[in-house]
């Protein structure tokens, strides 16, 4: 122990000090702990320096710069607290053969972000070397050891004599610049020349100098040119050697004047964009691997791939062991699914759960008959498609809020009392599980906190529900959500306590699940409670974070390549996206535009403006983008016309206003599009009619109100807009009916009816999520007389039948399920 440091193991010592691996006791976390030789304390100048060095990295916050938490007095000794980095020194992983141009030019966008931070405090790394870089099992690149480093601009009391700044004091001689042998001053050009060396060191797979003792070092150093980097790397672009070449100039003033200049030349190198194009895998059988994400570019591995499957497959079994060590002694009562794929098991695997009694409901008429205190219906109780009816989120008030089932034939089933009795789980963001019916679910028990749970139907009245993995383990719970499916794969977000929240992916034919990548590196999460994400073909685009200097990030992910890929940095109201054949299409913000659409082409680095629909600053604010037959509708606000309807088929002359729905500048507000034959329908206002049904085939002509649901400016407020078939359903009032289920047939010329007065009278019904089930039939839920109700409709018939499915409630005298 040393204070309240317990000290774990030796990293490393050097010149200043010792670096140790301890655990903070008060904090309980871990950390790199270093002090200076004992010996050296009494020198004041030592001391000084000593002290300087965590001063200057203090002020340094950049994700690829060793944080300085802070220092510690521990009796007479000094110690500077630090972040703890589980990485591998840049240097004993060079040189075995030349590095690919891609993964040097990996390697010199991130070391001049990182000295483009120290240089923007004032602070010059004074020895970078490749034993000063940390690779870590990410290949993240972080740039430590300020131990000699000295402040740009020092106030009088920090001078220094002029033997402190003299001669090879300052630096390792290999990548010490020739001015540091002349005895002159550090400046940032010191950091550039040596990141020169290390780059060419990399490059040509031995150093650009090389002698046996410091002397000859040093002539070699201030009178010798390395051999061209052309000869020896003839496929290396001229701009890229140039650079490299213009690094390593015995001439300070030849070198480029900043790191951030350097880095404008980088980014304009065919190595760079290289970097850029390339991907990362992500978790296949057998590993889990985490890309470096840097804005605007993403780059290949540094590491050949041999060392970098031994560190993942010691990860794998690690993560396996304690996970079977921590369930073999914490075991629960809930039936969970066996997850011992290849990936970490998440939980033994037990008996199919029991299946609950049935409550058959007969068709009822609706009921007059009020209760005393009926249950509330949520103003969006979720329905979800399975086998056959729909799953649900149900309090009956005997079981607390649990997972339901009804089918088309009027079946109802509670599927499991996850927490039984009356307590509740909760189940919340009910998706389709592909390939066998059945659906991911968040639920919340006591033992686990909120984890994701599946349900699915193994042979209809019979259901399995099992937990999928307790990401969290204990109480705490992760906070799972869904955003996206596909074929037997599942996509949500999860929140960890080493990793905070991120991208999780669960596969339901190999039941494995893991992490897919830590975009934010640390505890801070990357990605939203609300994901932000648009399927294309065979991936989907998602916004997150990649660091907190960065904000949000745009990234897509291949569903057959297992890769993610960063697109661009974009603003932090950037929301909504459409992808239109190979184009995506989404709203960002810069200061010359405002809010605008602009595009991404994969064959095209970063994203691009498409149209300043408002000229200048201002924005025009596209949103609720919806793809139709290879265009895209979308909202979009001018000066004159103010918020209407906008169409575009990817390129600038393409994008128009489609039509002024509402004449002048007070705007239509449309949105909630849907497509149903050849028409986009969606809801729009006006002073004429209020907010009301319209449609459009993407021509100004073509762009007309569908009913006038409630005649007049009186607003009949269309919502829940679904197409099924040749049919388009919504929700719409009107004063003799109150709100209630509308169909838009397609097969009669586009007439318009009330599809049912659910509610006898002019109280509403408030139909809410039609969900299709196979070939003409669908069930909602409204609002009965008697509290919450589920509804089948068969439109295949002429007119529409409809099917009320009463839900029970201990409430209601004789309607309290069998538990």
């Amino acid at each position: 122990m040393l204070g309240k440091y317990r000290i774990l193991h030796t990293i490393g010592s050097g010149g200043m000090g010792t670096v140790y691996a301890a655990w903070d006791t008060q904090l309980e976390r871990r950390v790199a702990l270093k002090m200076v030789h004992p010996h050296l304390l009494a020198n004041p100048s030592i001391s000084r320096r000593f002290l300087q060095e965590a001063r200057a990295a203090a002020r340094i916050e950049h994700p690829s710069v060793v944080r300085v938490y802070g220092m510690a007095t521990i009796g007479d000794d000094i110690a500077i607290e630090m972040q703890y980095i589980e990485g591998t020194p840049l240097s004993t992983l060079l040189r075995p053969v030349p590095l690919p141009a891609g993964q040097a030019a990996d390697l010199v966008f991130q070391v001049l972000t990182a000295l483009a931070a120290c240089h923007a405090q004032g602070v010059i790394h004074c020895d970078l070397k490749p034993s000063n870089l940390l690779l870590n099992d990410d290949n993240h690149l972080y740039l430590t050891d300020f131990g000699i480093a000295r402040a740009l601009q020092r106030s009088g009391g920090d001078q220094e004599g002029p033997a402190a700044t003299t001669g090879t004091a300052w630096g390792t001689p290999r990548y010490t610049p020739p001015e540091a042998w002349n005895g002159e001053q550090p400046t940032v050009a010191w950091d550039l020349y040596a990141l020169g060396l290390m780059v060419y060191e990399a490059l040509a797979a031995r150093p650009a100098f090389q002698a046996n003792t410091p002397a000859a070092l040093m002539a070699q150093i201030l009178t010798a040119t390395p051999e061209p980097l052309k000869q020896l790397r003839p496929e290396l672009s001229d701009d890229f050697v140039n650079l490299i070449q213009d690094l390593m100039a015995q001439e300070s003033s030849k070198r480029p004047p900043s790191a951030s200049a350097a880095l404008a030349r980088l980014q304009r190198t065919p190595e760079f964009q290289l970097a850029q194009a390339e991907t990362q895998p992500l978790p296949g059988p057998g590993k889990v691997v985490k890309p470096t994400l840097y804005p605007p570019a993403r780059a290949p591995r540094i590491l050949p791939w041999p060392y970098n499957a031994f560190l993942l497959l010691s990860l794998i079994v690690g993560l396996i062991a304690g996970a079977l060590w921590w369930q073999g002694t914490h075991r629960t009562v809930h039936p969970t699914p066996n997850m011992g794929g290849a990936l970490q098991e998440a939980s033994p695997e037990g008996p199919p759960a029991a299946p609950v009694a049935s409550v058959p409901i007969a068709p009822v008429s609706p009921s007059t008959t009020a209760i005393a205190s009926p249950p509330r219906l949520p103003e969006a109780m979720e329905l979800t498609p399975g086998n056959g009816g729909v799953y649900f989120a149900y309090d009956d008030g005997i079981h607390g809020s649990e997972l339901w089932f009804a089918n088309v034939s009027g079946d109802l089933r509670l599927l499991q009392d996850i927490v039984p009795g009356p307590g509740s789980s909760g189940p919340q963001y009910l998706q389709a599980r592909p390939g066998d019916h059945g659906v991911i679910f968040s639920a919340d028990t006591p033992e686990l906190g909120r984890e994701l749970w599946h349900a699915r139907m193994s042979e209809y009245p019979s259901f399995d529900v099992r937990l999928i993995k307790d990401v969290i383990p204990g109480r705490m719970g992760s906070e799972p959500q869904g955003f996206h499916a596909f074929e037997n794969v599942y996509f949500f977000h999860a929140t960890t306590l080493h990793e905070g929240r991120e991208l999780w992916v669960t596969n339901a034919r190999a039941q494995q699940t893991a992490m897919v990548v830590d975009l934010f590196p640390g505890v801070a999460g990357s990605t939203m409670m609300v994901p932000k994400f648009v399927a294309a073909s065979r991936g989907f685009y998602f916004l997150a974070l990649s660091d907190g200097n960065f904000g949000q990030q745009l990234f897509h992910y291949s569903h057959d390549a297992l890769k993610v890929r960063h697109i661009a940095d974009v603003s932090e109201d950037t929301n909504t996206m459409a992808v239109l054949g190979d184009l995506l299409i989404l709203s960002n913000f810069d200061l010359d535009h405002g809010m605008e659409p602009w595009i991404y082409r994969p064959d095209l680095p970063g994203i691009q403006p498409l149209a300043d629909l408002y000229p200048g600053p201002t924005s025009s604010g596209p949103n609720h983008f919806f793809t139709s037959r290879e265009r895209v509708y979308f909202s979009a606000q001018t000066e004159v016309a103010g918020g209407e309807l906008w169409i575009s088929d990817g390129t600038a002359d393409g994008t128009r206003q489609l039509a002024d729905i509402n004449p002048g500048s007070e705007g239509s507000d449309v949105h909630a599009f849907v497509a149903c034959g050849d028409q986009v329908y969606f809801r729009a206002t006006t002073r004429e009619h209020g907010n009301e049904l319209w449609c459009s085939d993407g021509t100004p002509a073509g762009t007309r109100i569908v009913a006038d649901v409630w005649p007049g400016p009186d607003s009949g407020q269309p919502y829940n807009i679904t197409a099924a078939g040749n049919r388009v359903f919504f929700t719409a009032k009107e004063p003799g009916t109150g709100e209630e289920l509308w169909m838009v047939n397609l097969e009669r010329g586009g007439e318009v009816s009330r599809v049912a007065d659910l509610v006898p009278g002019p109280e509403s019904g408030e139909p809410h999520n039609l969900r299709t089930i196979g070939v003409g039939q669908g069930i909602f839920s409204f609002k009965s007389p008697t509290g919450p109700a589920l509804a089948v409709i068969d439109w295949v018939v002429d007119p529409p039948t409809i099917k009320v499915i009463e839900l029970p409630h201990a409430s209601k005298q004789g309607d309290a399920p069998d538990s």
